[in-house]
């Protein structure tokens, strides 16, 4: 759905609305309210297993967490998950390690405390200053119910049917 067409939607008169308009809002306002904020995505980590083999060989067991990392959840570009950060089994960050990478610079490893990698912080964006969200913050809306106007159809309403307008507040 367009730009233009999310904009329309806040104004319209929405007890005037048409059948076919107010279904595509819905759609809207479920995939805006019920898609996760983090999306899982495959993560390659060989060159990371490699770059800590060289720069750490005493701690093989850092190579070793890195090659389970295989999933990235995106919090920024500057910041990324290994470990769903949603997860009620999350283990808090205990300490951490950094690699140098030829081609995205000083990463810095955040681990729990059992050696296994939480996520990973690309400094040279968030030194930089460069770091923005991944996906925009959701905008509230909030939904009015005011029962007894008439339906989009014409029709009177019949009990405490709803007719719904919104405000959105940033």
């Amino acid at each position: 759905m367009s730009k233009e067409e999310r904009i329309a939607y806040f104004q319209t008169d929405y007890a005037n609305m048409a059948p076919a308009t107010r279904a595509r809002l819905e759609v809207d306002l479920m995939r805006h309210y019920f898609t996760p904020r983090y999306q899982c995505v495959p993560f390659d980590p060989t060159e990371l297993v490699e770059l800590a083999k060289q720069q750490w060989p005493q701690h093989p067991q850092r190579a070793e967490a890195l090659a389970r990392c295989t999933e990235q959840w995106r919090e920024s570009t500057g910041y990324g998950y290994f470990q769903d950060p949603k997860a009620r089994d999350g283990k808090p960050c205990k300490g951490g390690f950094l690699l140098h990478c030829p081609r995205q610079g000083e990463l810095l490893f955040d681990t729990d405390k059992d050696g296994g990698i939480i996520g990973v912080e690309y400094l040279a964006i968030v030194l930089r200053g460069e770091e923005e969200e991944v996906e925009p913050v959701p905008v509230m809306r909030i939904v009015h119910w005011i029962p007894g106007q008439a339906r989009d159809d014409g029709r009177p309403r019949l009990g405490r049917e709803p007719r719904m307008h919104t405000d959105e507040h940033r």
